[in-house]
C-alpha cells in the first residue's frame, strides 16, 4: 500500500504523527514493528494506520479536545503549520486526559510557549505532567511562564525536554527560579533534558539550576551535555541531592577542569 505524505498511527491511549513513505526518503516499514513491540495496542496485534494529508491533521487533533481515549500526542521530525498549531492550542485548553505532549522539530514559533501557557491558564482540569519541545527555537521568557503553569496542574511535571530550543543563560536563570519555586518540582520531576543548548550553565546566571539539582528531588534521567556547564559545582549539587534515584547522566562536550 503506498503511504502519502503523513500518516497517523493510533495506539492505544496515544495519537502519533509520523512523516511517512511512497519514495521520500520517510520511514521504510520497519519503523512499524518497533512501534508493535514498545507500545500497548489498541488493536489486536497492529496499530490501524491511518493514511492522511496534512490538511486533515488539523480536524484530527480537534477531536481529542473533548476525546477521553487519547491521552498522549506525538508529532516529531515533520513541519506542522498554523492551522494543526492552533488544534493543539485548543486541544490544550479543553482537554482533560491529555497527559503528554511531545511536539519535537516541528518548526514551532518562538511565542508557541506563551501561547500555550495561556491555553494551560484556561484548563485548570488538565492532566499534562510531560512536555517535550525539543528541537524548536523558542521564547525564554514564554518557557518560563509555561513551566510555572504546568507545576500548577494536579500531577506536576514529570518530564521536561527543552533541548536544543535556543535557551539562553537569562532563559535558564528564569527556568531554575521556577524549578526552585516550589517542591511540587522536587518530588515530580522525573526527566529533565536542556542539552545543545550552548552556554546556558556557564556563568552566574546558573547558580539557580545547581540550588535546584542540590536539592533533596527525584530525578532519574538528567542530560545537560553541551550546556557549557561548570561539571565541578555540578557534581557537588548532584552528590546533595540526586544520587538516590539518578539512572541517567549526560555531560558530554562539556570541559572537565584537572583539579
Amino acid at each position: 500500500m503506498a503511504l502519502s505524505d503523513s500518516f497517523v498511527l493510533l495506539e492505544k491511549n496515544t495519537f502519533f504523527f509520523v512523516v511517512g513513505g511512497g519514495g521520500g526518503g520517510g520511514f521504510g516499514c520497519g519503523i512499524f514493528d518497533e512501534y508493535f513491540q514498545l507500545i500497548p495496542l489498541l488493536y489486536k496485534s497492529k496499530p490501524e494506520i491511518v493514511c492522511v494529508n496534512f490538511r486533515d491533521l488539523a480536524v484530527m487533533v480537534a477531536s481529542m479536545a473533548y476525546n477521553t481515549w487519547f491521552t498522549k500526542l506525538y508529532c516529531t521530525d515533520m513541519r506542522i503549520g498554523s492551522e494543526v498549531v492552533e488544534q493543539v492550542l485548543h486541544t490544550i485548553s479543553k482537554s482533560s486526559s491529555l497527559e503528554e505532549l511531545t511536539l519535537e522539530n516541528v518548526g514551532l514559533k518562538s511565542d508557541f510557549p506563551q501561547k500555550m501557557a495561556t491555553a494551560l491558564s484556561e484548563n485548570p482540569a488538565s492532566a499534562i505532567h510531560s512536555l517535550n519541545l525539543a528541537h524548536n527555537t523558542l521564547d525564554n521568557q514564554g518557557v518560563s511562564n509555561l513551566i510555572q503553569l504546568v507545576c500548577r496542574l494536579n500531577k506536576g511535571l514529570r518530564l521536561l525536554n527543552l533541548s536544543k530550543t535556543s535557551l539562553s543563560s537569562k532563559g535558564v536563570m528564569s527556568l531554575s527560579q521556577a524549578l526552585c519555586s516550589s517542591d511540587d518540582y522536587s518530588n515530580s520531576l522525573l526527566h529533565l533534558d536542556l542539552s545543545k543548548n550552548p552556554g546556558i550553565l556557564s556563568g552566574e546566571d546558573a547558580t539557580n539550576m545547581y540550588l535546584f539539582l542540590a536539592q533533596p528531588n527525584c530525578l532519574v534521567h538528567l542530560d545537560l551535555s553541551g550546556t557549557d556547564c561548570t561539571v565541578d559545582s555540578l557534581f557537588g549539587a548532584l552528590l546533595r541531592g540526586c544520587c538516590v534515584d539518578l539512572a541517567y547522566l549526560n555531560l558530554s562536550k562539556n570541559c572537565f577542569s584537572h583539579r
